[in-house]
């Protein structure tokens, strides 16, 4: 969330800058075109970071999602040995290579922060795991 502000604080500093350079167009009809100009491409941005985070938000809830549930399937599945070892390779591939790189790359935290919310996902769904081959 802190790359989030930074990026919106980033734009409002921006939008500043724009429209106080604007301002100093002496012609007013000029000076009204550009400003609403301005006022266009910050309404444009604004549609694209919230299209950007609803995508990133789909996938990292889907990945989460199986990360949680194929583990599952896969222990509830196979038999003995198979299932514990299966189940492991394939939570550390999902949250290894797609969860925790893409979560912090797209969303900007910190990669050790993402890691510590994949290990939490990944316990949750092993234990969960474990609790229902038990029954």
């Amino acid at each position: 969330m802190g790359g989030k502000t930074a990026d919106i604080a980033d734009l409002l500093t921006l939008k500043t800058l724009m429209d106080y350079s604007l301002s100093d167009i002496p012609d007013k009809v000029e000076r009204d075109k550009s400003l609403n100009l301005v006022k266009q491409l910050f309404i444009l941005l604004h549609s694209e970071i919230g299209k950007s985070n609803l995508y990133a938000a789909i996938i990292c809830g889907t990945t989460t999602f199986l990360a949680g549930v194929i583990p599952i399937i896969a222990y509830l599945m196979l038999p003995e040995p198979l299932d514990i070892i299966l189940s492991l390779s394939i939570v550390c591939i999902i949250a290894g290579i797609f969860l925790v790189r893409y979560r912090s790359e797209r969303t900007k935290v910190h990669w050790r922060i993402t890691l510590t919310e994949t290990a939490m996902i990944i316990a949750i769904a092993v234990i969960t795991s474990l609790i229902i081959g038990r029954m």
